[in-house]
């Protein structure tokens, strides 16, 4: 019953996957594992573009279950050793471990995102959807999931801005700008 409970408070109720705090502690986990290993770990902060405008037009209900189609696709878009989040309203992270280059990783993003951009068939009818995506890497953007939080999101806000590929890596000249 214990567990359960800890599992229900790592866990965002509406999608299944890790919420801030549970996202937080499980990057935490994996920053020590690569830490020791030699390794680098990448987040992904994913903002779903005109989300807001979707959940206007066709209401909570259907927004709610757009918002789990979409976390269903990005746990399926990684693999089972990676982290799913969502810190709240359209944001959601992920976490890749083990990576063993940056190729490796621009495929993985280029796969989500690719992922995202597919129709949803939500209520009897098809919705399609775009997302932006920062992305900052363990230890060189941040020591911290505090820090790579911040600089994914300072990236997240560049590919807003850019809509290149729909992702931007984060570098130390974005902050120094800023």
């Amino acid at each position: 019953a214990l567990h359960e409970a800890t599992q229900r408070a790592r866990t965002d109720e509406l999608t299944g996957v890790r919420n801030r705090r549970g996202f937080e502690e499980e990057a935490g986990l994996l920053a020590q594992l690569a830490r020791r290993r030699g390794q680098a770990v990448t987040l992904g902060y994913v903002d779903v573009c005109r989300f807001k405008a979707l959940n206007d037009a066709r209401g909570h209900l259907e927004g709610d279950e757009a918002l789990r189609a979409i976390a269903r696709t990005l746990l399926v878009s990684v693999r089972t050793l990676d982290v799913v989040g969502r810190l709240g309203g359209d944001e959601f992270l992920i976490l890749l471990s083990r990576v063993r280059d940056e190729q490796a990783v621009l495929r993985v993003i280029e796969k989500v995102l690719q992922a995202l951009s597919e129709p949803y068939a939500v209520r009897d009818h098809e919705i399609a959807i775009s997302a932006s995506m920062g992305v900052s890497v363990y230890p060189n953007d941040g020591a911290s999931c505090e820090e790579l939080l911040k600089a994914a999101d300072t990236a997240m806000y560049r590919a807003k801005e850019t809509g290149k590929k729909g992702y931007v890596i984060y570098s130390q000249e974005m902050t120094d700008r800023v």
